[in-house]
């Protein structure tokens, strides 16, 4: 399971990276012309998306530990019998969530994809 944090943890700043390309290539598009502003350098970029990404997670201090208090309660409503069956189907839930991380950053990947090829084209059509 650390493995895949890291892996996941890892890919995730390969996508960042590639956020970060992508941004400011549209930035020497439309924001350099447009405001008549320097190009941003890819550092400076990636340093502003870091800076909106800490800015933008929001910590629910409080949701965790009402989540916790919901688990503790359900856990000791589970009958002894049924515990191995429950177990398990948490396990496979736990399974899921590598998936569904790996197509949210899949997303990600595909979304700035998109965006710079509308980008281009609307750079084109702009020039």
């Amino acid at each position: 399971m650390v493995k895949k944090a890291i892996l996941l943890y890892l890919v995730g700043m390969v996508v960042g990276l590639y956020t970060t390309l992508v941004l400011t290539i549209l930035w020497g598009w439309f924001v350099v012309p447009a405001f008549h502003v320097e190009a941003i350098s890819f550092w400076i970029m990636y340093g502003l998306l870091l800076l909106i990404e800490l800015l933008r997670v929001p910590s629910d201090v409080e949701g965790d530990h009402r989540h916790k208090a919901v688990a503790a309660m359900l856990d000791a409503c589970v009958p002894a019998e049924k515990r191995a069956e429950v177990t398990k189907r948490l396990s496979e839930f736990n399974e899921e969530i590598w998936y569904e991380a790996g197509w949210n950053v899949l997303g990600r990947v595909i979304s700035s994809t998109l965006t710079l090829g509308f980008g281009f084209a609307v750079h084109v059509l702009a020039s």
